[in-house]
């Protein structure tokens, strides 16, 4: 059997690549450190990011990020006011032949656990 690997699944086949995962942390914290400090745009200060996934391809990485509901829209005018830089940043840290497009997500998680939080306090 040359080439062929046992997969994780029960089949035969190629192992599925770990890339994509090792490029979204890397995303994930350069990310964090700049909005900790390093972006200028005050909307964008402090900001959290609660995940990132990166297609197989490496084009593409959803950012996902977590904010008030009341500066939640000036937040996502200052993520688009500054995506060039972001991914310019990105491209020269990251290395990768491509700077992926970057989506910006508001995660809403956290609202909803304390939805179903206040909820079951009712009770």
């Amino acid at each position: 059997m040359t080439g062929l690997k046992f997969d994780y699944d029960g089949g035969f086949g190629k192992q599925p690549s770990r890339r994509p995962a090792r490029v979204a942390d890397a995303i994930h914290r350069e990310l964090a450190a700049l909005f900790l400090a390093g972006v200028k745009d005050p909307r964008l200060h402090g900001l959290t990011v609660t995940a990132v996934t990166v297609t197989k391809d490496l084009r593409i990485a959803k950012i996902y990020y977590a904010c008030d509901e009341a500066t939640a829209k000036d937040v996502q005018q200052g993520l688009q006011h500054a995506q060039g830089y972001l991914r310019s940043h990105l491209a020269g840290v990251l290395e990768l032949r491509y700077a992926p497009q970057l989506q910006f997500h508001r995660d809403r998680s956290a609202e909803q656990i304390e939805a179903i939080d206040r909820l079951l306090r009712e009770e």
